[in-house]
């Protein structure tokens, strides 16, 4: 039923709408639509308000929807929430005076919604309501200021509901009425009266008398159907009648006027008013003055009727729509009118604004490209028109017609083919007309109004120059030119000066950009040009400074392209870009900017679409059309917008007063505080100004006080987003402009307490602060306990430091004393076994046999002292050797048979090892069996025996082996004598050092012994991974048992144990010289009395120099050469060591052999000595044959170098190659020398010694002592091998002679001859039968 009357009122409302006589008066604004696509949750909307914080509500049946003019929030009936709305479809709004909300539903339920805490209370949910309302529906209802309401029912009257839910004023009928009346609406004037709208009459009812009055035809009523109400702000009533509307008096009970609205019939008037008294009755307006004035009607509503009205504070028209959402009309007066074009711009707006008939613009001009034309008023207002294809027009706005300007004046030359053209206009400083010629503007005119004369003024530029003119302003006598693509250009006429500005990235004062569109003198400040470009915005050219300042979208300007720049008589630039009209402020930069929404035909502009006319208005076109306006004459909103805050997320959810634990009981917009967790701090507001024409140009600016120094500006985005905010208290501030930009007074603010976490808060500081104290006191404590514990700890150092100095002390000592015990014992020994072998006296051989053992004895106690502070000192390390283990036994026992025998002592070995080879230190077992076996034979009495015997436990696993290597067999050295013995009580002390049996026990009664041997054979054995024990019994004999893991050697180096020695490492006895002069010795001793010895004992043979220190040893080996070197190593000023190494490394010296002779025996000091670069080592003391054999069997291998070298040169056949080996280094770099310079006949010794770096002298000691050979003799034998080479390949005899650096054929083949025993010719023969 609804829908059929809903298509009979639009059939009607189209009949009216094509039929009604009264003419239309008005045209409305453009609409704007809101509908289900911008967020209507339904488009019926039967009610609408604006509530006095500003925003408008408007009843769907799909939710009460709030509108701020961005976003729409939608409360709906939720059976979740109880204090959500009753129901969801919403037929009527009214605000009480508490700015509560009164909702009536489709399903006559009446709910009091609180926007403050979005919550709704049903106060029509009692018995005492129902029972009044019956059956019949609710048309009506009003909210009183008692927090009572009146309801009018459509069939069973109307009563009163009161706060606590019950019923008064309850009427059915009038007194004596006896039909039943059909209610259409309610109304509750500012008297507190009730009104009444019924179908059959208009009916007041007070409240305080009780009393009714009705009112019908008779009273002057149109009619007796009333169907709406209205109250005017003058008090009066408003009745809507079908097609009709009635202007009541409610005091004198009269109608004052009738007014015919053309609506169908079947429409009820719905009525709203703004603050200046209009009245708007459907889509027609009323005033008193201007009477009802009908407004074109938007076609949505031929489908979908008006049901709804509202205007707000900000003049909106609100209309309401029976299906379509809300149509909006901004009802203020727009600043533009916008023109369609209906030909092009010029010609419109010539005849459209100036009024000249089209058919007086001559037809070149009409049809003239719109960007090719010019347009330029005089100072006597004369319009100046010229365009690229036509010549220059004057309008005469006498006449009204435009008459063609002849160059009077100019010269031909100016005009090229006799075409006279304009490609720009522009006027001077005292009103005169400029002109560029065209097409090659070469020169500018100035128009005498007086004489209708042109004077021109040719313009600096070079012929053929690339530059399009743009724009022109005149400055006296300079002229400015805005090019296309170069930037700007100013003509100075008098001095016939070019200057250009262009784009410099590396200036900032420079242009930004070198397409320029437009030029503009500052009409204030005349020092200043404003310059328009081509997308980097506007730029102000200082003249005096010739600096550029930038304006950009940065700056506040829409668009970066900038077509035409106007000024305006207060100083303002007009500037049309793609992006709107906007105005500057040339003083403070202020912009502010127009758009549709102000009425400009569109957004973008077009070039060379604008004109400044006499009196002050502009017109600036587009691609939509032009507009025409009066800069003085636009009008600034003065609209002071609410800003609201409508929205709040936090952690990126939303929260408003009904979502569960919420940190807000009501709105956000009402909340002052809000108090958040410190994992709460990511928080986004939405706001809104309430301002609802343009509400796109609303511009915001917010900051977060305890956050934010100044005011962040967001342009027309209404939201602000704050992340990770630490803990503390905020105010965030917003405020927004109106629609011209202007800053409302009003601002919103709301604090905002983010509480700390809980290791945050105070009391967890407090409780830090106490821990901190506590950890303080104990550090203290601990502190105070370290120092005294470092105090001792360094004192332990400093006696740590200063026993292992004393260490330190005692192992130097031990190491010294040594030395310098082993000299003396060299100078005993030595010419003591040479006696020994010499004396043929039985007695005196007995003697010194006495002598040379006790000093055996005394060398091997020195020994046992150098290894006890060796092992004190951890320096002492363990180097396996592979040897036979048995074999190596009996040696050592071998050398204690004289002694055995002179004891009558036996002494035997017996070994049961099936390995006999096994990897151990030789030098550590030795000492070990050594003096075990001299410890045995001390204290055995004669006829005893001393036996040693050897077995192994196979496979013996150390804690540290657990590798795939071979594990070590337990190897058991058992050394027993049936000597005295020892008691029980002293054999935990016999290994201890320095402990002695007594004298007595000794088998002579001599003293026992020093006390060293024992203990150092405890501390190798440990050393070595092994145990000794010892068996003893008094008067029987003792036995030692020594255990100690020993590896058995691989096959491979037990083979390489067995292969026989080469001949070279025997001693050679036969004399190294072959040419009969000795060989030359440098010894290096600091000990005058064992040098002399050496001398003595090696003299005979060989030539020996001394030099008494490391130093001078090297001074001496460089000065002199030598073929052998032997070197003590303990020296003053440079040791041994190190006089090897700087021997080694110095080309002069580095093929001489050294021998080290010293008393440092131990391995750790032969190995140091090795890798100095020594030849050979010999310890002290030593035996003279070993010394003399050691010196033979270098110097022999020195005299085999020699050989080899020689034969490789001499012998038939290729060059010597370059070898790997260290030795033969300078050899190779002579052979490299010689081979590149081979072919250079003045090649001898001395470019060969420059070349190889060292001086002739030594060149010449060098390859002698290397190759028993001169240089000349070197040089000579590598030519000739190196011809015998080239000979083989084919070459002839006299190239082969200059090739080898020989002067003649004949001189080569001499000594080849010599060389090779035949003739270069019988060489290749002989080589040729070989081959074959």
């Amino acid at each position: 039923m609804w829908l059929q009357n809903m298509r009979w009122s639009v059939g009607l409302l189209v009949v009216g709408l094509l039929g009604w006589a009264v003419p239309v008066g008005a045209d409305v604004p453009n609409p704007e639509y809101l509908t289900v696509r911008n967020g209507l949750p339904q488009g019926f909307i039967k009610s609408l308000i604006q509530d006095r914080r500003g925003f408008v509500w408007l009843a769907t049946r799909d939710g009460l929807c709030r509108y701020d003019g961005v976003r729409f929030r939608i409360y709906n009936y939720d059976a979740r929430q109880p204090r959500s709305l009753s129901f969801s479809s919403i037929y009527e709004i009214r605000e009480d005076p508490k700015g509560r909300l009164w909702l009536r539903t489709e399903n006559n339920n009446i709910d009091r919604f609180d926007p403050v805490t979005e919550q709704s209370e049903h106060y029509s949910a009692t018995a005492a309501f129902r029972q009044a309302r019956g059956r019949s529906e609710l048309v009506g209802f009003f909210p009183d200021r008692q927090d009572g309401v009146w309801v009018a029912t459509q069939t069973n009257g109307f009563f009163r509901l009161n706060p606590n839910g019950s019923i008064s004023h309850q009427h059915w009928f009038m007194q004596g009425d006896t039909i039943q009346r059909t209610l259409r609406a309610l109304l509750l004037d500012r008297r507190g009266r009730v009104w009444l709208a019924a179908k059959d009459g208009l009916f007041q009812y007070n409240p305080k008398t009780g009393q009714f009055a009705g009112f019908r035809t008779a009273q002057g009523l149109p009619q007796n159907n009333v169907l709406s109400m209205y109250e005017r702000a003058n008090g009066e009533l408003l009745l809507g009648f079908p097609g009709k509307v009635a202007f009541f008096d409610p005091d004198k009970g009269t109608v004052r006027q009738v007014l015919d609205v053309p609506i169908p019939a079947s429409q009820t008037p719905v009525f709203t008013s703004d603050r200046r008294g209009t009245v708007y009755i459907n889509q027609n307006r009323y005033t008193d003055s201007t009477g009802l004035i009908i407004l074109q009607p938007d076609p949505k509503l031929a489908r979908f009727p008006v049901i709804s009205l509202l205007v707000d504070r900000s003049n909106v028209l609100w209309v309401g729509t029976n299906g379509d959402g809300v149509i909006k009309y901004d009802l203020n007066s727009r600043s533009f009118t916008a023109t369609p074009y209906v030909v092009n711009f010029h010609t419109d707006w010539l005849s459209q604004v100036l009024g000249v008939p089209a058919t007086a613009i001559p037809v070149p001009v009409r049809q003239e490209w719109a960007y090719s034309v010019r347009y330029q008023f005089d100072r006597r207002k004369a319009l100046w028109i010229s365009g690229k294809n036509f010549g220059p027009y004057r309008f005469d706005p006498v006449r009204r017609t435009f008459d063609p300007v002849r160059p009077t004046g100019i010269e031909p030359r100016w005009l090229p083919g006799g075409s006279f053209r304009f490609t720009a206009l522009t006027k001077g400083a005292q009103g005169e007309l400029w002109g560029l010629l065209g097409p090659d503007s070469r020169a500018v005119v100035r128009h005498n109004p007086d004489l209708q004369t042109f004077t021109a003024f040719p313009l600096p530029l070079p012929a053929g120059h690339p530059y399009v003119i743009q724009a022109m302003t005149v400055d006296g006598g300079r002229i400015y030119l805005a090019t296309e693509n170069h930037g700007l250009l100013r003509a100075d006429l008098s001095t016939k000066r070019l200057v250009r500005w262009y784009a410099d990235g590396n200036n900032a004062r420079a242009l930004p950009n070198n397409a320029l569109l437009s030029l503009a003198q500052d009409p204030i400040q005349y020092n200043y040009l404003w310059i328009g470009t081509f997308g980097s915005g506007l730029c102000r050219l200082d003249k005096m400074t010739g600096q550029i300042r930038q304006f950009t979208v940065d700056q506040g300007l829409p668009n970066n392209v900038i077509y035409g720049i106007r000024p305006d008589r207060k100083g303002h630039l007009w500037l049309s870009t793609n992006r709107g009209l906007c105005r500057f402020d040339s003083r403070t930069f202020e912009v502010r900017l127009y758009t549709t929404d102000d009425g400009l035909p569109s957004e973008e502009f077009n070039r060379f679409h604008d004109v400044a006319l006499p009196d002050g208005r502009m017109i600036f076109g587009g691609i939509g059309g032009y507009t025409l306006f009066d800069p003085a004459r636009i009008r600034v909103d003065g609209f002071n917008p609410v800003v609201a805050l409508t929205a709040l997320r936090i952690n990126n959810q939303l929260v408003n007063a009904l979502t569960p634990d919420s940190p807000i009981q009501q709105d956000i917009n009402e909340t002052k505080e809000i108090e958040l967790r410190h994992d709460q701090n990511f928080l986004t507001f939405n706001f809104a100004a309430l301002q609802f024409n343009q509400n796109g140009k609303n511009q915001y600016r917010y900051k977060l006080t305890g956050l934010d120094r100044d005011w962040t500006y967001s342009g027309n985005q209404a939201t602000a987003t704050y992340t990770n905010l630490p803990s503390g208290t905020y105010t965030f501030v917003v405020n927004a402009s109106n629609t011209s930009g202007i800053w409302s007074t009003h601002t919103r603010e709301i604090q905002i307490v983010i509480k700390p976490p809980l290791w945050k808060t105070w009391w967890a500081y407090l409780g830090y602060a106490l821990v901190l104290l506590g950890a303080f006191a104990i550090y203290l404590r601990m502190r105070i306990h370290r120092v005294r514990l470092q105090s001792r700890m360094e004192l332990r150092e400093q006696e740590s430091q200063q026993l292992k100095q004393l260490n330190e002390v005692k192992t130097r000592f031990f190491a010294n004393i040594t030395h310098e015990f082993r000299t003396p014992l060299t100078l005993i020994l030595t010419p003591l076994q040479e006696l020994l072998n010499e004396t043929t006296d039985a007695r005196q051989h007995n003697r010194l046999s006495l002598i040379y053992r006790n000093a055996n004895r005394l060398l091997r106690l020195i020994n046992e002292l150098l290894d006890l502070a060796k092992l004190d000192a951890g320096n002492m390390t363990i180097t396996l050797t592979a040897d036979n283990l048995s074999e190596f036994v009996e040696r050592i026992a071998a050398s204690f048979d004289e002694e055995a025998r002179r004891q009558n002592i036996t002494l035997q070995v017996q070994s049961t090892l099936k390995k006999p080879f096994y990897l151990f230190d030789t030098d550590k077992v030795e000492k070990i069996i050594n003096n075990l076996i001299s410890n045995a034979l001390k204290f055995t009495k004669e006829a005893g025996v001393v036996s040693i015997h050897l077995s192994a436990q196979p496979a013996y696993e150390t804690s540290a082996s657990v590798s795939s290597e071979p594990a070590s067999d337990l190897v058991r050295f058992v050394v027993r004598d049936t000597g005295i013995g020892i008691e029980a009580d002293k054999l935990p002390h016999i290994f201890n050092r320095f402990y002695q049996v007594d004298a007595t026990t000794s088998p002579d009664g001599s003293a026992s012994g020093s006390g060293i041997g024992l203990a150092l054979v405890k501390e190798l054995v440990e050393m070595m991974h092994g145990t000794i024990s010892l068996e003893s019994r008094p008067g029987v004999g003792s036995a030692f048992i020594v255990e100690l893991p020993c590896r058995p050697a691989s096959v491979g180096v037990i083979e390489s144990l067995v292969l026989p020695l080469p001949a070279t490492n025997g001693l050679i006895t036969k004399p190294t010289s072959t040419d009969g002069s000795a060989p030359r010795l440098l010894l290096v001793e600091d000990n005058d009395e064992l040098a002399a010895y050496i001398i003595s004992v090696l003299n005979p043979e060989w030539k020996i120099r001394r030099a008494t220190n490391g130093r001078a040893g090297i001074e001496a080996a460089i000065a002199d050469g030598a073929d052998l070197i032997i070197s003590d190593v303990l020296m003053p000023e440079l040791d041994g060591y190190e006089l090897c190494r700087q021997l080694k490394a110095n080309p002069i010296t580095s093929h001489i052999p050294i021998l080290l002779l010293t008393a440092k025996a131990a391995i750790e000091s032969r190995l140091e000595g090795f890798n100095a670069g020594a030849d050979d080592y010999l310890t002290k003391p030593f035996q003279v044959e070993e010394l003399r054999g050691r010196v033979r069997n270098r110097l022999e291998q020195q005299q085999r170098m020699r050989l080899h070298y020689r034969t490789q040169l001499l012998r038939e056949g290729h060059l010597p190659t370059a070898s790997p080996a260290p030795q033969d280094e300078f050899m190779n770099r002579i052979y490299a020398i010689l081979e590149e310079r081979l072919d250079d006949t003045t090649f001898g010794v001395e470019p060969l010694a420059t070349g190889i770096g060292m001086s002739r002298m030594h060149l010449n000691r060098k390859i002698k002592a290397m190759t028993g050979m001169t240089p000349n003799e070197l040089i000579r034998a590598v030519r000739l091998k190196r011809g015998a080479e080239l000979l083989l390949t084919g070459a002839s005899v006299s190239e082969t002679a200059d090739r080898v650096g020989f002067d003649t054929a004949a001189y080569f083949s001499k000594v080849f001859k010599e060389q090779y025993q035949c003739t270069p010719s019988e060489y290749v023969e002989k080589s040729r039968q070989e081959v074959v």
